[in-house]
C-alpha cells in the first residue's frame, strides 16, 4: 500500500509485472513527462526493464494494489518507458 500522493523516483521493472489497483489509484509518469492515473477496474503492465524507467506512486486517496510478477525472460529488448504514449484499450 502507498500513502496519498507518494512518489517513487524513476525506476525500472525488475521483471514484467501486472499492477492491479484494489483501492485508490496508481499514478504513472513516463520519461516524456506524460502522467496517467489508473484506478480500480483497470491495470498496468510494467514491462520497462530497461531505459530510463518511470515514476510511479499513489493518487490523492492513496493506493493498495495487487502485483502479478512474470518471468524476467519476458522483458522486452528495450523498455516501453521511453515511449511517449501509454497504451489504453479502446472502449
Amino acid at each position: 500500500s502507498m500513502v496519498p500522493n507518494y512518489r517513487l523516483p524513476f525506476h525500472n521493472a525488475n521483471q514484467p509485472t501486472l499492477l492491479i489497483p484494489l483501492f485508490g489509484s496508481i499514478v504513472v509518469i513516463l520519461a516524456s513527462g506524460k502522467e496517467f492515473s489508473v484506478g480500480h477496474g483497470e491495470m498496468i503492465f510494467a514491462e520497462d526493464c530497461s531505459g530510463k524507467g518511470r515514476i510511479s506512486g499513489a493518487g490523492p486517496e492513496g493506493c493498495f494494489n495487487a502485483q502479478v510478477q512474470l518471468a524476467k525472460s519476458l522483458c522486452p529488448a528495450q523498455g516501453s518507458s521511453d515511449l511517449k504514449t501509454f497504451w489504453i484499450e479502446p472502449d
